[in-house]
C-alpha cells in the first residue's frame, strides 16, 4: 500500500503571476542547494493559498514498481490538481522519480500515466508540504492486445468488459493518436496496491482501465468479475477513480473516487454489472467497487 507523508518543510512560496491550467512552472527553482526542500525563487508561479483553495507543492518523491516488486523506468509521473497538472516527469532506471514543480495546486495529488502499457493511478498528497516524501506506487500492467471501442461495441480485453449503446459517441483524449493506444484494455490492481487516498474509502476490489479520460456517451454498460465471491444478487457500488478534472460528472478529483452507480452480482454469482441505466461508466478510468 502507497504511504503518503510528508517530506519536511519547505520555504515559502511566492508568485508573481497567477496559476495556468497547464504551466509548467520553474523545475530549476532549486535555491535550498542540499540542506533541505527547494526555495520557489519570486518568478514562479507559486503561491501560498488560504486554507482549503491551493496549496503550494515544491517537490515530490516516489519509487514506481510492477506487482512483483521490480522498478518501472521511464514511467511519466506528474503532479496535478483540480486546477492545474505540472510537466511529466520520467522514473529512473530504478523507479525512483523526484518532481520539482513550485505550482499552487487545489487538492494535489500524484499521478501515474502511461497506458496502454500501464495503470494509470493518482494518490492525494497528505501531510504538511510544501515537499512530499511519497512511499512505493504499485502500477499495473495492462494486456498487450485491446478491444476496439466504438458504437454498438462489447469490448473486453483483461477481466473488465464494455457494452457501448448503439448510438454511442467515444471521444478518445489528446494523448491517445494511435489505432492501438484507443483500444480498450483492463486489468485486476493486485489487493495492497491501491494507493493510501484511494484504499481509505474502502474499496474491496479495482481494476485499472485504459485508455484514460476517453469519454462515452451514453455511459457504457460495465461488467466486472466477481472478485469478492458475494452472493447473487448482492448490491454493489461502483466508483471511478479521478479522471480529467474538466469532465463536470462524476465528481471525482485526482486521487479520489466518484461514485457511478449501484450494480448487482449476477444470478450465477460470476460477475457484477452496472447498466448505463444504473449510472454506467461516462469515462475511462480506475473502477473499483464496494459492497452497498
Amino acid at each position: 500500500m502507497l504511504a503518503l507523508a510528508a517530506g519536511g518543510a519547505g520555504a515559502a512560496c511566492s508568485s508573481s503571476s497567477a496559476p495556468v491550467a497547464g504551466d509548467a512552472g520553474s523545475t530549476g527553482d532549486d535555491a535550498s542547494g542540499d540542506d533541505g526542500p527547494p526555495a520557489c525563487l519570486a518568478t514562479s508561479t507559486c503561491a501560498q493559498m488560504p486554507t482549503g483553495m491551493q496549496e503550494c507543492v515544491t517537490t515530490v518523491s516516489a519509487t514506481v514498481v510492477d506487482p512483483s516488486g521490480k522498478p518501472v523506468p521511464k514511467l511519466p509521473v506528474f503532479v496535478c490538481g483540480t486546477n492545474l497538472c505540472s510537466v511529466p516527469q520520467p522514473t529512473a532506471d530504478d523507479g525512483t522519480v523526484t518532481l520539482s514543480v513550485c505550482l499552487p495546486f487545489a487538492s494535489p495529488a500524484m499521478k501515474v500515466f502511461s497506458d496502454p502499457q500501464w495503470g494509470a493511478l493518482a494518490a492525494l498528497l497528505s501531510g504538511s508540504g510544501p515537499s512530499f516524501a511519497v512511499g512505493t506506487v504499485t502500477v499495473t500492467p495492462l494486456p498487450a492486445m485491446g478491444a476496439a471501442l466504438g458504437p454498438g461495441a462489447m469490448a473486453k480485453a483483461g477481466p473488465v468488459a464494455l457494452s457501448l449503446d448503439a448510438s454511442a459517441t467515444v471521444k478518445f483524449d489528446v494523448e491517445h493518436t494511435t489505432a492501438d493506444a484507443q483500444m480498450f484494455r483492463s486489468a485486476e490492481v493486485p489487493d495492497g496496491a491501491l494507493p493510501g487516498s484511494l484504499a481509505a474509502q474502502g474499496i474491496q476490489a479495482a481494476w485499472a482501465l485504459a485508455p484514460l479520460n476517453t469519454v462515452i456517451a451514453p455511459p457504457a454498460s460495465i461488467t466486472v468479475p466477481n472478485a469478492k465471491g458475494w452472493p447473487a444478487g448482492t448490491a454493489v457500488d461502483f466508483y471511478l477513480d479521478g479522471t480529467d478534472t474538466a469532465q463536470p460528472k462524476p465528481a471525482a478529483p485526482w486521487g479520489q473516487w466518484g461514485l457511478l452507480g449501484t450494480g448487482a452480482v449476477s444470478g450465477d454469482g460470476m460477475s457484477i454489472t452496472l447498466t448505463s441505466q444504473q449510472g454506467g461508466l461516462p469515462e475511462i478510468a480506475m473502477v473499483g467497487v464496494k459492497m452497498h
